[in-house]
């Protein structure tokens, strides 16, 4: 099935075996995730293969820290779509935005991606946040 055909409210995960898409899990406690949210009406047409090249760096050892790679995630919502590659660690700057290059180059996305702790996000507050 491809992205563009999942059901509204849905998300599509691919994560290491072990590992469970939930900031909870031992692996991703202390890391964090980079995202990007993508106008559904501008990249309907692009969204599959975005997803697609994500999935593929991330079995395919594109990234040169591939050890701190956990997993990723797609989710559909009825106005954007939203991809995110979740790390194993949030407290390397230099590590975390050579992942973020990467995973731009690799998924060929355009625009700027974020990227926050798992635990900002869990408690809300502003905390790190870098962007490539």
């Amino acid at each position: 099935m491809k992205t563009r055909d999942l059901a509204i409210s849905s998300n599509y995960h691919l994560f290491k075996q072990g590992i469970k898409p939930m900031w909870e899990d031992s692996a991703n406690k202390r890391g964090g995730k980079w995202s990007i949210q993508l106008p559904r009406n501008k990249t309907i047409g692009d969204i599959d293969n975005i997803w697609l090249y994500t999935m593929l760096g991330c079995i395919g050892e594109a990234f040169e820290f591939e050890n701190e790679i956990c997993g990723a995630v797609v989710s559909v919502r009825k106005s954007f779509f939203r991809i995110a590659l979740w790390t194993r660690s949030s407290d390397n700057q230099e590590t975390a935005l050579s992942i973020g290059r990467t995973l731009k180059k690799t998924a060929g996305i355009e625009g700027v991606m974020e990227f926050q702790s798992h635990h900002d996000s869990s408690t809300k507050t502003g905390g790190k946040s870098w962007t490539v």
